[in-house]
């Protein structure tokens, strides 16, 4: 059988003539999230866009157990998918019983009832935390057959965040954006991320990310008191300290230390020798021409030496 189109791809031919307009306009599409089908038929009015929050349809809605809560990204990989089929299956139906009743309206009655278009471009959050990249080509397969536009990103408003190597985000990209070509599907990724308040990393494998690593400096500890972050915390954690109260261990600790990248450490390292950090940077450039690729901080730190 040929590929054919899935339902999702006319609103998000729609979503991306939107977003060009607007981007050629300088201006923003307005939207607002949507929990429920009744909500949504009323936004059709005046939003042009449908938002499916993550957070709102976990305290809402959640597949398999019913059971709501916060946006933990602990819920079935299903239940986001399922909220946008159930509002784009609203839709439909709107749209049908809306263009059925114009069609029997004389010419000057459909003149004064306006259209209503309730085939709004449906924005959904997407948790691609949900196991590895076969995981990623299922939940796009979904998304796809339900909702016309994702937004990559985990939940803005909590504490922890933690990143995943760059190579291992571009991966999922892709895989999402192949689960869509094979199914014919137009379908856009919004990468709406919180990467800039996030404080870890889940590895540090990729030397995309190496520039950006921070590091502990001065690190003075000749008599083995110190203790890193994670022993610390540790022991907070077992002297019964919870919430706030590791939360004041940890920024005391952050406190006490002076957090730098590789090359902002070798950099003030050689405050005094303007000679010696042209030509680091002459050789890590070279390294990199060399290479046709990034430098990775172990090759960083045999140059710097």
């Amino acid at each position: 059988m040929p590929v054919q189109p899935p339902q999702s791809a006319l609103p998000a031919d729609k979503l991306f003539a939107l977003l060009s307009e607007r981007a050629k306009e300088r201006k923003p599409v307005h939207t607002m999230g949507a929990i429920d089908p009744i909500q949504q038929s009323q936004m059709a009015y005046n939003q042009e866009v449908v938002y499916v929050s993550g957070w709102a349809t976990s305290s809402v809605l959640t597949t398999c157990n019913n059971e709501v809560g916060p946006d933990l990204a602990d819920y079935p990989y299903t239940t986001v998918p399922n909220q946008g089929q159930r509002l784009f299956k609203a839709q439909l139906s709107h749209y049908r019983k809306h263009y059925d009743e114009r069609c029997q309206l004389s010419p000057e009655q459909r003149a004064e009832k306006p259209w209503v278009d309730y085939l709004r471009p449906i924005i959904a959050d997407a948790d691609t935390e949900h196991g590895g990249l076969s995981t990623v080509l299922k939940l796009a397969k979904l998304f796809a057959e339900h909702v016309s536009t994702v937004s990559r990103r985990p939940c803005g408003h909590q504490a922890g965040k933690v990143l995943v190597p760059t190579s291992e985000h571009i991966n999922r990209l892709v895989t999402c954006r192949l689960a869509w070509d094979v199914l014919g599907a137009s379908n856009l990724v919004i990468a709406r991320m919180d990467s800039e308040s996030a404080k870890l990393i889940s590895s540090t494998i990729d030397a995309c990310d190496h520039e950006f690593v921070l590091g502990v400096v001065g690190w003075d500890d000749a008599n083995g008191s110190k203790l890193s972050l994670a022993d610390t915390l540790a022991k907070a954690d077992a002297a019964g300290k919870v919430g706030a109260e590791l939360g004041q261990v940890e920024k005391e600790w952050m406190d006490g230390i002076t957090l730098k990248t590789w090359d902002e450490a070798v950099i003030d390292h050689n405050a005094n020798n303007a000679s010696g950090i042209e030509a680091y940077r002459s050789e890590l450039a070279a390294a990199a021409k060399a290479s046709s690729s990034l430098v990775p901080i172990s090759q960083a730190r045999a140059i710097a030496a």
